[in-house]
């Protein structure tokens, strides 16, 4: 058995039926099923025609895929084919055999699929899955995919969406889309994650990739609460206020030793007034003259410099820090991380990290079932993230997200931390694995999962930014976030230091004119 799990192989099994021994090549089947390789065994019953067709009938029998039925007349002890009497086998493949050509059947993809009924087992997961006010299946792009299938393969299919997400392993039983087919409650899983948890547990086929990433809201302008103070830095600031006191102490002592009327007020009002730019009408003597120039030449170059760091920090303002990667998002502890469970694929990936930043990140996760809930928070809600899909990510913010008239992002989403092939699901050893894994190998050659999640994209879009116009509330919010991007005006908080210092003037201005009145 071990070895043929490895080895390409086809067996044939010659099985005699009769009337006593249909239980036991049942049983023999069904261990066959679970062991074995159903999907490549050809097994040929041998017997009476009414024996063979009654054994036939079996529920069993369909998870055979390829099956041969010889059959004799006792009358007239002739060898014949149930399928050359018209009779439909109810398993993959439709074998027609004669005496002549025992294993010349067709080994065409519409013959194994042979009109077959499929239930499928799938989320309400869009773009996968589109679904009405009343719960019908609207559209998806593996909904049209799985419709285009149907007609070009001769297969049906009927969908339950109301899985849980892919599935997990969880107290001895699987869960979701995984556990929907381990069982075979299903034939298919419509869409499921491979990893090793699901590796021998089902059969999986391929159609696309799938990434973790998370989204988070655009970086805001960032201007300080001192913005104007913003073109000096402290040591700037406090260098020029040092300045300014030698340079007034030193004017002080020169004006009053060369009697100079007022010299402490002219010794405060000077370099005042030759810091803002402004002239002077005080006749100074020659010794202080060239000390005012030296101070003059100073503030010309740091007037010049404050004006023109100034400009350029509200024309090209500095953004806020935003994590573009896990690692950046882990080195962020003040960031809040909104994970969107769906009990699959990306949860057992995270809570299997033993150590490093995907541990460190799981252990700041705060749950969240719904993806446009998880989504929509994380990019209104400053300093948050939602860890989610590529593909679930795509067309929450073309829905609801999008504003009419703007192409500007509302979100930015991260570099990928690590990627999924997702395909169908089947059962182990489903004798359809090969033939849709053939299927799906024509699918990703033409593009056509690309095209539809693009329409996908598209159709939600349109429909989403006719609900934003129309819900005032959301629409103002959204296109605040916007317009925070483009302009950001002036706050109070903002040019409160300017209006300190104004404050200030005025207080030291009234004590020296009260001062003024009392002495004369």
């Amino acid at each position: 058995m071990t070895t043929k799990h490895f080895l390409p192989h086809q067996a044939l099994r010659l099985v005699s039926v009769n009337s006593l021994n249909t239980d036991h090549i049942a049983e023999l089947i069904e261990k066959t099923i679970i062991l074995g390789t159903p999907h490549r065994d050809i097994f040929a019953f041998v017997g009476e025609k009414n024996e063979v067709r009654n054994f036939l009938q079996k529920p069993i029998i369909k998870y055979l895929k390829y099956k041969i039925s010889i059959t004799s007349d006792i009358t007239f002890n002739k060898p014949g084919s149930l399928n050359g009497e018209n009779f439909k086998s109810t398993g993959d493949t439709v074998i027609l055999s004669s005496k002549s050509e025992l294993f010349g059947f067709e080994n065409d993809v519409k013959t194994m699929l042979n009109g077959r009924k499929f239930r499928i087992h799938a989320g309400h997961f869009q773009p996968y899955v589109f679904l009405r006010s009343d719960g019908t299946i609207s559209g998806g792009t593996l909904y049209k995919l799985t419709v285009v299938l149907e007609r070009a393969f001769n297969f049906s299919t009927t969908t339950d969406v109301n899985a849980t997400g892919s599935g997990i392993f969880r107290n001895g039983k699987w869960t979701g889309m995984t556990g929907a087919v381990f069982y075979r409650q299903y034939d298919i899983g419509q869409v499921v994650s491979v990893n090793m948890e699901r590796y021998g547990a089902i059969d999986t086929t391929y159609f696309q990739h799938d990434w973790i990433q998370f989204v988070t809201g655009i970086p805001k302008r960032k201007i300080s609460n001192g913005g104007l103070l913003y073109p000096f830095s402290t040591d700037v600031w406090l260098l020029l206020v040092l300045s300014y006191l030698s340079f007034s102490m030193c004017l002080a002592i020169l004006l009053y030793f060369g009697k100079q009327k007022n010299s402490l007020n002219h010794a405060i009002m000077i370099p005042y007034q030759i810091s803002l730019d402004q002239g002077f009408d005080i006749r100074i003597p020659n010794r202080v003259k060239f000390l005012s120039a030296s101070w003059m030449l100073a503030m010309v170059v740091l007037t010049n410099c404050y004006r023109t760091d100034l400009i350029k920090y509200f024309s090209f303002p500095d953004f806020e820090k935003v994590p573009e990667d896990f690692h950046e998002l882990d080195g962020m502890k003040d960031y809040n991380v909104i994970f969107n469970f769906l009990g699959g694929t990306s949860f057992q990936y995270f809570n299997g990290a033993t150590n490093g930043v995907v541990k460190s990140i799981r252990e700041r996760f705060v749950r969240e079932t719904s993806s446009p809930t998880c989504i929509v928070t994380a990019v209104i809600v400053s300093k948050t993230v939602c860890v989610s899909w590529a593909n679930l990510i795509g067309p929450v913010i073309s829905k609801n997200l999008s504003l009419p008239g703007t192409t500007i992002s509302l979100a930015l989403i991260s570099d990928s931390l690590i990627s999924f092939t997702q395909g169908f699901a089947f059962p182990k050893n489903s004798i359809y694995t090969d033939t849709f894994a053939r299927i799906l190998g024509y699918i990703r050659q033409s593009g056509l999962v690309d095209r539809y999640k693009q329409e996908a994209y598209y159709n939600v879009s349109l429909t989403g930014k006719v609900w934003i116009k129309s819900n005032e509330t959301i629409y103002d919010l959204l296109h605040h976030l916007v317009g925070s991007h483009d302009t950001q005006l002036l706050k109070l908080r903002n040019v409160l230091a300017v209006f300190g210092v104004a404050l200030t003037g005025y207080i030291v201005g009234i004590a020296v004119m009260l001062i003024e009145i009392v002495t004369h």
